[in-house]
């Protein structure tokens, strides 16, 4: 019961006034009596955790979807009610929820107030009207500026806005131009993420071309640059926050910490057990509790647990140095020493360590120190386009790294941290029969 003291809360609203071009999510066009229903199954959701494990305590609450705020005023003083009549919320844990700007008004403001929401976060995605149409968005650029002044004028000032790039037809000037407009309200974090043509969106039904990966990468490059001069620290592939801001919710997942997902297609992860629903509504409202997870038989025997390990740029002497607190820290976690290298070759991660391990990214820069940081994050970005639902996942990976200037308790601290996290994991597939392989790859960027 001690994993369950401090566990993660996401609830999935699954519907939207209008899907997107781009969007793959499962959701569901809203109506009054779809909101009903889908309140009612989630209300027993709830209860069955109040009921059997009323101990639980909640570290942070994520409400996503789809989007959470086309629901009517009525089904949103409903949905809290719901949270707060069976779970445990203190007032100061980070509560956030996802908002669109088309869909923002006083009154559900007001009601997130009463609610204790303390961070919001508005799907812009684009400042340009062309785009926004091209993306099939539903608001324009005057009615997101009004949106987050109508936000900012109710109090709330731990803003998220998400943005996509590398969209066919744009160009890095229109991302300029969108950063340099929502930075002047000044948001604690930004979300990015790269345009991906998913299977039965109306992209791909249009038989959309991507633009190519060196678009992709000049444009993520720029974004990690412009916002690293305004403060910004690039914390996780997608993610940048101002200091003290990082999303709590979503570093918990990246930590294999515990979670609960109420709602069609979330998932749990709690007293090392995995819980999912179908992402279908019409499932759910049947039967909402939360169902196991089970393996296949034979479906999996091994687990690659892969550590990329790096110190400062062009410095091999200190990614060895890395590599050595990681070996005395690793010794008797399952990691086999005859699988430990250290790489030179800019383009190994591309032919190896993606194309043979079949790498999908699971935590990305959780562990990492100093200047080195997000050194390989662009490629890990493109993989996680790739991987869709269902994919295998029996190779995870992990980063590791410092300047050759940080003391060596801050070193250790950050291989303690590691190894903590890597024990977690090592523990899960055990209890599924499956035996865990961790793998120290070396690498120095640009080294001799």
């Amino acid at each position: 019961m001690s994993d369950l003291q401090k566990t993660a809360l996401y609830l999935h609203i699954p519907f939207c006034i209008k899907k997107c071009a781009y969007c793959s999510f499962y959701k569901k066009i809203w109506c009054q009596d779809l909101e009903k229903n889908y309140l009612a199954a989630l209300k027993k959701e709830a209860h069955y955790y109040h009921k059997n494990f009323p101990t639980l305590s909640i570290s942070s609450l994520f409400l996503g979807g789809g989007t959470p705020s086309c629901l009517s005023t009525h089904g949103l003083e409903t949905l809290f009610q719901i949270i707060y009549d069976n779970f445990k919320i203190n007032p100061h844990i980070e509560k956030s929820i996802e908002v669109n700007p088309d869909s923002v008004t006083l009154q559900k403001l007001n009601i997130f107030k009463r609610y204790q929401i303390n961070r919001i976060s508005l799907g812009i995605q684009s400042l340009d009207d062309q785009t926004l149409r091209y993306l099939g968005r539903i608001h324009d650029q005057r009615t997101a500026l009004k949106a987050i002044d109508l936000i900012q004028n109710c109090g709330f000032n731990n803003l998220n806005f998400d943005l996509i790039f590398g969209i066919p037809g744009s160009n890095i000037d229109q991302l300029k131009n969108t950063l340099t407009l929502l930075l002047k309200f000044n948001p604690s974090h930004l979300s990015t993420y790269a345009l991906s043509i998913e299977s039965g969106t109306k992209l791909y039904r249009q038989k959309t071309t991507p633009v190519t990966n060196q678009i992709e990468l000049k444009e993520y490059r720029f974004l990690r640059h412009f916002l690293a001069q305004h403060d910004f620290n690039h914390y996780e592939v997608s993610a940048f926050a101002k200091k003290n801001h990082r999303c709590i919710h979503n570093l918990n997942y990246w930590r294999f910490g515990s979670y609960l997902g109420l709602g069609p297609g979330a998932h749990s992860f709690f007293n090392n057990q995995r819980y999912a629903h179908k992402s279908d509504l019409n499932d759910y409202l049947l039967n909402p509790n939360p169902k196991l997870v089970t393996p296949k038989k034979n479906h999996q025997t091994e687990q690659n647990i892969v550590v990329f390990v790096h110190g400062t740029v062009n410095s091999p002497r200190t990614t060895g140095q890395a590599l050595k607190v990681l070996r005395n820290t690793l010794d008797n976690s399952g990691y086999d020493k005859k699988t430990e290298f250290m790489r030179n070759d800019p383009f190994f991660f591309q032919s190896q360590a993606i194309d043979q391990l079949g790498l999908i990214p699971v935590d990305i820069n959780n562990f990492e120190y100093g200047s080195a940081k997000c050194l390989f994050s662009h490629i890990y970005d493109m993989v996680a386009q790739q991987a869709k639902e269902g994919a295998a996942t029996n190779n995870n990976c992990y980063t590791f790294g410092w300047t050759g200037t940080l003391s060596k308790s801050a070193r250790l601290r950050g291989a303690e941290k590691l190894y903590k996290s890597l024990q977690k994991e090592v523990e899960y597939f055990k209890n599924l029969g499956i035996q865990t392989r961790i793998t120290l790859v070396g690498y120095s960027h640009g080294g001799n």
